[in-house]
């Protein structure tokens, strides 16, 4: 029976590739129909589209019904000529046409020799009359015009509606939520073949192993996957796509790269910043630290031409940047009392951290309880802060070659080839010391090809295939930044380890006081993801149908490799560090591996042209995942006795993770019909519905986790500090079966299913004239069986901890949208988008990482439906690039002085985000176990919720002054919820709701002033100089208010004064705390203090 399914699927993936038409992403489609004078349909219509750049022509036929579609081409400028025996020769020209456009192109022929020709406009309205798609597209000219910051496209995936930047961080790297999906759910594609190509360079994949996470380089930008300057086009589709498109439920978003042209041309290129240009970090300006040093300069650039001219063309692209990225970052270290009275073995574990650079900070205390409280109800807490600013230097190198050559009339080939390896040294990432090092590198090679058939001029074929390799790897080193003192290796490792081999984490946890408290040497990661997709579509037009197959199958085989031997001495608080009492001691072993993941996607659909005024595109798409496979090292661990956790065990050796499902079937159907037709004022009523998957195996990669079974085994010892040698040898991976096994797995349910969204979308949108339009739209979403972690603490007796993967979630989505765009007419272009929305769920990510998403079983309650993470109500975005009128004649002084100047714009406004506040009292107590684990407390009747003012951090947290933002949350106003005082476990949920609160809004306005110089009078030859800033108004966004509550007060611990109050800037919180983990850099994020930028572009 297996080997019949398997037969099933070979025949139906052969049948596709032979007889049906398949889609490359990045290619457009020119429709309609040819009528003569009476309107009649005509038939037998010779139709060329010819390319003006490169003169390479793609062809059609009008059939019997007078239709005619020409497909597979290029973003470009068109000339659509079309002849008749007994007609003039009608010439449309300036036909241009975006990434996977579908224009309707109409032609009246008129009486006459087919000598003869009228030439014309092609005037395509900015209205989409043929789907019930919502998208956005953003030409070159536009992407070049405005201020893009990081010279990356996540500043054009936010210009659409319906699209939220989200926090980037470990677990869930993915930067944007669309129309209330998961951040992992978006597909970038590039050429028509997947980029979702990210690899971690940590010790776990999380959800880069799967191919949900893109594959952005260590700034977390796409630069490294195609330059700006090598950039055609760039389109988004966000709701109810057609079913050639798939895989993920979230935005489609397509990248088209440039190819050479019949002419030479070219670009070199410079930007520049400098910190004496920009502002201060608002917390750094508040504790009166300087300005940390900047410096970024982005350099390189583009050529094309022709090899062969009309045959053979050639381009290529380099883009380098150099950048000195400041920081400001606050840390509580040993006070200097502290080190002093320490023992001779702990004081070099305590020098390793900066010397304080404020005063030791001081503690509530009750002296009628408490002897050792001076009257003044404060004493030394032996902490004190160490804050500073730093910046942290990170390079790439993207470089990228393409050649496009046509064989013959009807088949057409490409290929590209793109290499980028990128390089950061991060100060203090993932919140650990300011004196560690996170040294990432992610390397990035993909190689693509293609080939597009024009069989008949009504059947053709779209090839496309790719590999891609990407390696991320990370270390930490210790430095002396501060006044630190590194500690030699022989008292971190035992014999033979170094850290050249092994890695040591001296990690502070649970306490208020431990800020940045963490610090670490050695080895970390090296790992690596390779891709094979192969894309094949055909399209066969057939009277008033447009039918279109398809078959997309991609094979990603990611290799973990962790470091090999680990060891992590976890103190609760500073106190117990410097008294040398930790918690407990982690020892880790972890194992090399390789597994496989394989997606398949099929689709048919079909366009039909009921009348002229109504299109409906209607089809079906079959996903399957398939269960991941091991191809080196130990098996993904499956289960048995999934839901029943007191006889939870290994199943048998062989058993699949989860069985794959056959049952994705997804039904489309989308339609669009124009209300009015007049020229320039045309009314389009547009709708559709669509059923969507997404990939079982998204969280799949938890489970190569550093540690985790059977990739590895933690061991938890209790012995003083420092060690014996003998205490510390790594732990042996013997173990066969879940007994004893040390630190947590990941299990999954057995029964797993595929997670699945239902969308629709209802549009109107109205020409206003022909370069402007206007729609409003009501875009809805609902998530059924979406994947859910439960982090599980001792669930019986032979499992310390688990982690189950299982289909527990649901969302809900509804908005309003509207979009005003406007094509370059009269020197102004403008895209402006307006979203009013709300999204709900149990749970905005399957993995744990979010702190608003962990469920724990027995300690948590379905009491988790509550506004999703990126629940942003009201978002605005507007782009506009004006060109400024060149006064007096030509040749005048005022002409040659006020000629060619342009102003270019972002401004971006959102409401707040909601903020989710989450007990850590038990963190402190249980250990790092309980991380995964998010307990909300109690709220204290009768106290509010906000305050105005919060408590001082510096230098003691007795004092009141205003919050930051202008307000935070009240400490009073929450507690720890009850818990068995035998395991200080707690025995419910507290009662604040999921993400009740709210942080702060934000908004920004990025402004660019340009000036072109023409060399030598030549349009085609200029000198451009920009100046760019970015929060030009300096305007403080701050990040949500800390979230993490320490009632610790009821295990005799003072609460944290950083709660409730935010700590950073927005950009800084949006970035992901530790390079080459998703998320993009900082300074490039909105909410970042303003920033100076000036370029000089020569265009040949």
């Amino acid at each position: 029976m297996k080997r019949l399914g398997i037969c099933v699927l070979f025949c139906l993936a052969l049948l596709q590739f032979l007889y049906s038409p398949l889609r490359a992403d990045e290619l457009a489609t020119v429709t309609g129909y040819v009528t003569d004078p009476n309107g009649l349909r005509v038939a037998g219509a010779k139709i060329q589209a010819t390319n003006v750049e490169t003169n390479v022509s793609y062809y059609g036929e009008s059939n019997g019904e007078g239709l005619y579609r020409v497909t597979g081409m290029p973003t470009a400028s068109y000339r659509v000529v079309v002849q008749k025996t007994g007609f003039k020769t009608a010439v449309k020209q300036g036909l241009d046409l975006h990434v996977q456009d579908i224009v309707s192109l109409n032609f009246q022929l008129e009486l006459g020799s087919v000598a003869e020709s009228v030439t014309v406009a092609a005037e395509v309205s900015l209205v989409n009359t043929e789907s019930g798609v919502v998208s956005t597209v953003v030409n070159r000219e536009f992407v070049e015009n405005l201020p893009i910051n990081g010279r990356s496209f996540q500043t054009l995936i936010s210009l659409s509606p319906g699209v939220v930047v989200a926090p980037a961080n470990i677990s869930d790297p993915g930067q944007f939520s669309v129309n209330g999906q998961r951040t992992s759910a978006n597909y970038f594609t590039v050429d028509g073949v997947s980029a979702n190509i990210g690899m971690q360079s940590l010790p776990s994949l999380g959800q880069t192993a799967s191919g949900t996470a893109v594959g952005f380089g260590v700034t977390g930008g796409t630069n490294n996957l195609v330059s700006e300057d090598a950039l055609q086009e760039f389109r988004i589709q966000t709701s109810t796509f057609a079913p050639e498109n798939g895989r993920t439920p979230g935005a489609q978003v397509s990248i088209a790269t440039r190819s050479g042209t019949n002419q030479f041309h070219g670009t070199a290129f410079e930007f520049l910043r400098n910190d004496k240009l920009d502002a201060n970090d608002w917390f750094a300006d508040r504790v009166g630290a300087a300005k940390a040093e900047e410096r970024i300069n982005d350099f390189g650039g583009v050529f094309g031409g022709p090899l062969v001219k009309d045959r053979t063309f050639f381009f290529v692209s380099y883009e380098g940047q150099r950048m000195r990225l400041p920081q400001f970052a606050s840390s509580n270290v040993p006070a200097a009392d502290s080190r002093q009275n320490a023992s001779a073995a702990l004081q070099p574990f305590l020098n390793a951290y900066p010397l304080p650079n404020g005063p030791e900070i001081l503690v509530a205390c009750d002296p009628a309880t408490d002897s050792t409280c001076p009257a003044s109800g404060q004493k030394p807490s032996g902490v004190a802060t160490f804050n500073k600013s730093f910046s942290n230097p990170t390079s790439l190198d993207a470089g990228s070659v393409r050649i496009d050559h046509n064989l013959g009339s009807r088949l057409k080939i490409f290929g590209r080839y793109n290499y980028a390896p990128s390089v950061s040294k991060q100060r203090a990432g993932g919140g650990d010391s300011l004196n560690t090092l996170f040294l990432s590198e992610i390397n990035t090679q993909t190689a693509t090809a293609g080939a597009t058939w024009s069989i008949t001029p009504a059947i053709g074929n779209e090839f496309r295939f790719n590999y891609s390799r990407v390696v991320g790897k990370f270390s930490n080193q210790l430095d002396t930044f501060g006044g630190a003192v590194v500690p030699p290796d022989s008292i971190l490792f035992p014999s033979p380890f170094t850290s050249a081999n092994a890695h040591f984490s001296y990690e502070v946890i649970g306490s208020p006081l431990v800020q940045n408290s963490t610090w670490l040497v050695g080895q970390g990661a090296d790992n690596l993801q390779r891709q094979f997709n192969v894309v094949d579509n055909v399209w066969l037009q057939k009277g008033l149908h447009s039918l279109k197959f398809g078959v997309d199958f991609r094979r990603l085989s990611p290799g973990y490799g962790p470091l090999s031997y680990g060891l992590s001495p976890e103190f609760s608080g500073m106190i117990n560090a410097d008294n040398g009492t930790p918690l407990a001691t982690n020892l880790t072993t972890s194992l090399k591996s390789s597994i496989a993941f394989r997606n398949l996607g099929l689709f048919a659909q079909d366009t039909f042209r009921v009348k002229p005024r109504f299109a409906l595109t209607y089809g079906l798409r079959w996903d399957m995942d398939f269960t991941p496979t091991t191809i080196d090292g130990p098996a993904l661990p499956s289960v048995i006795n999934f839901n029943d956790l007191a006889t939870l065990d290994l199943a048998p050796a062989g058993a699949p993770i989860y069985q794959t499902r056959y049952t994705g079937f997804a039904p489309r159907v989308g339609a669009a019909y124009q209300l009015r037709t007049a020229s320039g004022w045309e009314t389009v009523l547009r709708g559709g519905f669509g059923i969507f998957y997404d990939l079982m195996s998204t969280e799949a990669g938890d489970a190569l986790t550093n540690g985790a079974y059977p990739y590895g085994v933690n061991e938890t010892i209790t012995p003083g500090f420092p060690y014996d040698p003998s205490q510390i040898q790594p732990p042996a991976i013997t173990k066969t079966s879940l007994a004893n096994v040390g630190g947590f797995f990941v299990a999954v349910d057995p029964q797993l299913k595929q997670p699945r969204s239902y969308q629709w979308n209802a549009t109107l949108e109205q020409s206003l004239g022909k370069q402007q339009a206007l729609s409003l739209a009501y875009v809805g979403q609902v998530g059924r069986e979406l994947l859910q972690q439960e982090f599980v603490l001792f669930p019986n007796p032979n499992i310390f901890a688990v982690q189950l993967e299982r289909n527990g979630a649901t969302s809900d989505y509804h908005s309003l949208q509207t979009q005003f765009q406007r094509r370059m007419s009269h020197g102004l272009q403008a895209l402006v988008s307006y979203t009013f929305s709300h999204s709900i769920d149990d749970a905005s990510s399957g993995s744990g990482g979010s702190s608003s998403n962990g469920f724990a079983r027995g300690v948590s309650s379905n009491g988790n439906r509550g506004p999703s993470d990126f629940d942003i109500r009201h978002s605005l975005t507007m782009a506009l690039a004006y060109e400024l009128p060149s006064p007096g004649p030509r040749k005048s002084v005022v002409h040659k002085a006020l000629a060619h100047w342009s102003l270019d714009n972002i401004f971006q406004v959102r409401s707040a985000p909601p903020v989710d506040v989450s007990d850590q009292s038990f963190f402190g107590v249980l250990g790092s176990a309980f991380s995964l684990v998010n307990i909300r407390p109690d709220v204290v009747p009768g106290q509010p919720l906000y305050v105005t003012q919060c408590q001082t951090i510096q230098p003691a947290p007795a004092g009141l002054t205003a919050c930051p933002g202008g307000r935070g949350l009240n400490p009073a106003a929450f507690q720890d919820p009850p818990f068995d005082p035998n395991t200080f476990i707690p025995t419910r949920q507290g009662n604040l709701g999921r993400n009740a609160l709210r942080g702060f809004g934000a908004s920004q306005w990025d402004f660019a002033i340009r000036r072109e110089f023409h060399i030598h009078g030549k349009e085609s030859t200029r000198l451009q100089f920009r100046s760019e800033f970015f929060n030009i108004l300096n305007h403080p966004n701050f990040a949500s208010p800390n979230n993490a509550f320490d009632g610790l007060t009821t295990f005799g611990i003072p609460p944290s004064p950083q709660f409730g109050q935010s700590t950073q800037m927005l950009g800084r919180s949006l970035s992901s705390p530790v390079a080459g983990a998703g998320g993009f850099t900082s300074i490039f994020q909105i909410g970042g203090p303003r920033s100076v930028q000036f370029a000089l572009k020569l265009l040949f």
